[in-house]
């Protein structure tokens, strides 16, 4: 079983620094070239969001274009983790320093197939 996450960050910036605190974040020493990867599992890197609110006018012309949301938005599905205490279980699939980022859309704009 996977549980997915929905994560808002601030900027790019701040998502890469946790990332990389997370062990998500990969950089070719040859190329630089940066990906993000979690095993099992996977990451979809969203990013920005827009709000459905594009003005177009009688011809189908845009004519004022979408504003974004808030954030910079990353997915991220990994395998179901729990500790089990006493009297509860606490779900330790995704690292502690990307728990704080975790947010519930009500329709999130993309999801894992």
């Amino acid at each position: 079983m996977y549980n997915t996450y929905y994560l808002k960050f601030a900027s790019q910036e701040e998502w890469d620094t946790k990332a990389a605190e997370a062990g998500y974040r990969y950089e070719d020493p040859e190329t630089g070239a940066v990906y993000y990867s979690v095993s099992p599992g996977a990451i979809d890197v969203v990013g920005t969001i827009y709000n459905d609110d594009a003005v177009y006018d009688e011809e189908g012309e845009m004519t004022s274009a979408p504003t974004a949301k808030d954030g910079w938005h990353v997915n991220v599905r990994v395998r179901a983790e729990y500790e089990i205490g006493e009297d509860t279980s606490v779900d330790i699939s995704l690292p502690a320093v990307l728990n704080t980022y975790i947010v519930e859309p009500q329709t999130p704009s993309r999801v894992f197939a």
